[in-house]
């Protein structure tokens, strides 16, 4: 305890420390803040873009765990990637949420969380439904369609969706900057 106050918080609660208590007993964050580079009209389009694929890579994720195409109940080489699609996916939804409540300055916490964890969530995203799409095609090509050809067209149209979404999300946020208040700029990675 004696070491946490000298050196500071380490780990997942190091934010912790941005926070100070006021005579009232208030908390107030004195931390680190980002500010968006653009209009508010531009942040509210840049928004919506990414909202309306993160909404849509989760919702289309879902549906298509939902069906029912060969391979999809037993097959490893398919589930895992599609699991972690599912999971990634879910995941891009939740930073979405965080980085639309965190308002404008973002906090340095809520910007580590969302908008640098961007990059690598969309591509754990696009990675799982390109591994899904492939393993329903190695599937098919080995044991056939087993008279699912309907669920695998489904399952397979869902994974490339899911798969296009994540790979748009960082052209369409090209213009979501956001700029360290204490100076150096901060370019979406």
């Amino acid at each position: 305890m004696e070491e946490e106050k000298k050196y500071g918080r380490r780990g997942r609660r190091a934010y912790l420390d941005d926070f100070r208590q006021t005579v009232t007993g208030e908390y107030i964050y004195i931390g680190a803040t980002y500010a968006f580079q653009g209009t508010a009209e531009c942040r509210k389009k840049g928004l919506l873009r990414w909202g309306l694929l993160a909404v849509g890579m989760a919702a289309v994720a879902v549906v298509g765990g939902c069906i029912s195409a060969p391979g999809t109940t037993h097959c490893a080489y398919i589930l895992l990637p599609y699991v972690l699609a599912l999971l990634s996916a879910w995941s891009v939804l939740w930073g979405f949420a965080r980085l639309a409540k965190g308002g404008d300055p973002l906090r340095s916490y809520v910007y580590d969380a969302t908008v640098r964890q961007f990059r690598l969530r969309t591509i754990l995203t696009a990675v799982g439904s390109a591994g899904a799409v492939v393993g329903e095609l190695c599937y098919v090509i080995i044991y056939g369609t087993m008279g699912m050809l309907p669920g695998m067209l489904i399952f397979l149209a869902t994974q490339l969706a899911v798969l296009v979404m994540a790979l748009l999300w960082r052209p369409l946020g090209r213009d979501m900057v956001w700029n360290l208040q204490d100076g150096g700029e901060q370019k979406l990675e």
